[in-house]
């Protein structure tokens, strides 16, 4: 399977409020350009700056294309990262997401659109389901 996306099967650790973090719940999001795999990395608070005590293992998502996708989701969770955190989610920045909540889904696929889908396996404007 060529890993391109994860969906958020958990909600994800960080110093956001916990019902921003709840918002990415269900949501598939794009990793970074030749990032197909978990990587062990090391982390800054997002809000305080502190390095994280361990590294994290996880998958890094394209932060500027998830709170994209975060916006056809939740307008007030994607305006929070863009009013407290618009340096981390700018072009070409990523956001670690714990490997443990995210579950790997392949968008390359024949056939298959690259348009995000809600865990409900619809699209985010409604449409027919379709498998991942």
């Amino acid at each position: 399977m060529n890993v391109n996306w994860v969906r958020i099967v958990g909600i994800p650790s960080g110093e956001a409020p916990l019902e921003i973090r709840k918002q990415w719940l269900g949501l598939e999001l794009p990793l970074m350009p030749g990032r197909s795999s978990v990587y062990q990395v090391g982390a800054g608070g997002l809000l305080s700056g502190k390095a994280a005590a361990d590294p994290i293992i996880g998958y890094l998502v394209s932060a500027h294309e998830a709170v994209e996708i975060l916006a056809s989701k939740s307008p007030d969770a994607a305006k929070w990262w863009r009013l407290f955190a618009p340096s981390h989610i700018a072009p070409g920045k990523s956001l670690v997401f714990d490997e443990y909540v995210c579950e790997p889904v392949d968008h390359a696929a024949p056939n298959q659109s690259s348009e995000p889908t809600l865990a409900s396996g619809t699209s985010p404007a409604g449409q027919e389901p379709r498998l991942p």
